[in-house]
């Protein structure tokens, strides 16, 4: 159920592949892959990961204790994105010649909202799980999924890079709205109810999880920047759509890493946990293996399938 509710959204991306490349340029799938490396990176800073939080204080907490949980997290983060939206302004109006900071600068509002966005799905998506409305979990999935699907196909042939962009971030507000409505998560939100020690708990687990993210755009985003300033746009879009692939593998390890997360919580006090564990995590690592030499062997066929000769090198 997890995996309909997490791979669908990040799988799409795949599927959509050959119609995405037919309409933008290489050059244009660069600007949108370091937009949302930004916006990756940015999510965690930003909102002190506390989309992670979330989920594990909530599961456990009677409903007094969740809508002091979802209240003070929601209200804390808007506080945060203000002061981000202050700091865009600053990148956008006040700071001269931003054309120095190349991609980031002349994309600041979209990688505002873009961020924005991916922290309203993930936060209210993983708040529905917290109240085990699994159900509604996996809907949500397919509501990305397909709205992304119909959003894309509506924008990108008539506005390119922007409709692109524009698709990804409305699909996000829309996953988000049709969770806490199906969820009935709206029903937590009570501003009364903001409570600093509840604050306090989340920020302690979630701040330490930022330098994870730090590392993971060292070793993965860190590089875009380089290339944008060295090799351009184009070569950036490639190796985007090169990333594609070995990224499922990537996907398929983050959706299990979800329900991984859940079966943690309610089976470590349990006897045969240790059993579990090491069953789960060799299963695991097999898959990995497997599926790595698949994407080695059938590389060249896949991009073949999947994308343009524009992007076949």
């Amino acid at each position: 159920i997890v995996f309909l509710g997490n791979a669908g959204s990040k799988l799409i991306s795949i599927l959509m592949l050959p119609f995405y490349t037919s309409y933008l340029s290489a050059s244009e799938f660069g600007v949108s892959d370091i937009i949302s490396t930004y916006s990756s990176i940015l999510l965690a800073i930003v909102t002190c990961s506390l989309a992670e939080g979330i989920l594990l204080f909530s599961k456990n907490a009677d409903n007094e204790g969740r809508q002091r949980y979802f209240t003070s997290g929601l209200c804390y983060v808007v506080l945060l994105f203000i002061a981000f939206a202050f700091f865009c302004s600053v990148i956008a109006y006040c700071v001269p010649n931003n054309s120095w900071l190349g991609t980031f600068g002349e994309n600041i509002w979209w990688i505002y909202f873009m961020t924005l966005s991916m922290f309203l799905q993930t936060y209210v998506q993983q708040f529905s799980l917290s109240l085990n409305k699994i159900v509604i979990y996996s809907l949500s999935g397919v509501v990305l999924t397909t709205s992304l699907a119909i959003l894309g196909i509506t924008f990108v042939p008539k506005y390119g890079l922007k409709g692109y962009l524009f698709s990804l971030i409305l699909s996000n507000f829309l996953t988000a709205l049709f969770n806490l409505i199906a969820s009935k998560s709206y029903l937590y939100f009570n501003i009364s109810k903001y409570d600093r020690i509840h604050l306090r708990e989340l920020l302690k687990y979630s701040i330490p999880l930022i330098p994870n993210s730090m590392m993971w755009f060292l070793l993965n985003g860190i590089n875009r920047p380089i290339m944008e300033s060295t090799i351009g746009l184009e070569s950036i879009g490639i190796y985007a759509v090169a990333n594609r692939f070995p990224g499922v593998i990537a996907t398929l390890c983050a959706v299990f890493s979800s329900a991984w997360g859940v079966s943690m919580l309610e089976e470590f006090n349990s006897p045969d946990f240790n059993s579990f564990f090491n069953k789960t995590m060799r299963l695991l690592f097999f898959v990995m293996i497997v599926g790595g030499c698949f994407l080695t062997f059938f590389s060249k066929t896949i991009v073949g399938i999947f994308s343009t000769q524009e992007y076949f090198e």
